[in-house]
């Protein structure tokens, strides 16, 4: 791809939600990829941690894990969908309520920038962490190669999932693992598809929804992709889980380096995505897990054709 990316600067106008959506976060600039200190983090280390904070009935322990020097909880939460792109924005006290209640869950990694909504999801993540707000970090355009030959490079943010596994082909996650870089998977459950929720009637509103222009969001592709859904639910009824919990566990069981940014406006779905951490996916289960998937083949491109021609892929 020779294109890069536009900064988090550009013209949201033109692409809402799309230009800032695979990006470098620089360590030391500060902007669009918001961190929380947790004074109750375990001592760094390359492999995910235990925080010594007590969690509530039910829930997993929350781990931390390294996105190159940057220490965050082992599961993030994206800010996107609370402000726009998916669907009407939710009303600010939703999102605040579910930003926090986020943090309360031992969550420290907050996905927002100034082209969601545009604006409005960075206020209302400014406003909903402003007590407990420790550190920022920016997302900024170019190579990973190149970046980091400049300055660090704490984390690389791309769409990496069950359907989307460009990263592992593209050289992304190898250059990664090769310079020590964190990865940041955005769109963990396939922009929803994934959750099983969604199926070929479904129907997306052009007027406030991007997956409306997005080909592997059309009803044909919506069906085609359909044994996608049907595998994870055989693994989900097997581990006594959810179709999510199980397309998050795979993401988390691939690099101790990866750290995805499911979204949500709910409460509900802000529980069900941290019972991922609880999921244990044997090496047998990813085996059989990964011979199934290996199987199976996507339709559809993951963007629109613009969209795509903003996304820099190279490494």
């Amino acid at each position: 791809m020779d294109k890069n990316k536009p900064n988090a600067g550009s013209n949201a106008n033109e692409h809402p939600g799309v230009a800032r959506r695979d990006f470098l976060i620089n360590s030391a600039l500060a902007g669009a990829m918001l961190t929380v200190a947790s004074p109750a983090w375990a001592a760094s280390s390359d492999q995910p941690q235990v925080t010594k904070s007590t969690p509530q009935a039910g829930q997993a322990q929350m781990k931390t894990r390294k996105l190159g020097t940057l220490e965050v909880s082992e599961m993030g939460a994206g800010c996107m969908s609370i402000s726009a792109n998916y669907g009407p924005a939710a009303s600010t006290a939703q999102g605040i309520d579910t930003i926090r209640a986020a943090h309360e869950k031992g969550v420290t990694l907050f996905d927002t920038a100034e082209v969601y909504g545009p604006y409005t999801s960075e206020e209302l993540v400014g406003e909903a962490l402003a007590p407990i707000r420790d550190q920022v970090k920016i997302a900024t355009a170019g190579t990973i190669r190149r970046a980091h030959a400049i300055q660090p490079v704490t984390a690389v943010q791309t769409e990496y999932s069950v359907m989307e596994r460009s990263p592992e082909h593209n050289g992304v996650l190898a250059a990664c693992e090769e310079l020590g870089i964190g990865f940041v998977p955005w769109g963990p459950m396939g922009m929803g598809y994934l959750t099983g929720k969604i199926d070929a009637s479904t129907r997306f509103d052009p007027k406030t929804d991007l997956r409306s222009t997005f080909d592997r969001f059309s009803p044909e592709n919506l069906a085609a992709n359909m044994p996608f859904v049907v595998l994870l639910k055989q693994f989900a009824e097997k581990k006594g889980a959810t179709p999510s919990q199980i397309a998050l566990a795979w993401l988390l069981a691939q690099k101790s380096f990866i750290v995805p940014i499911p979204g949500t406006r709910n409460i509900d779905h802000l529980n069900e995505n941290l019972g991922a951490l609880r999921v244990e996916l044997t090496p047998d289960d990813l085996r059989e897990f990964g011979t199934a998937l290996a199987a199976l083949t996507v339709h559809g491109g993951r963007m629109n054709e613009m969209q795509m021609g903003l996304v820099d892929q190279t490494t």
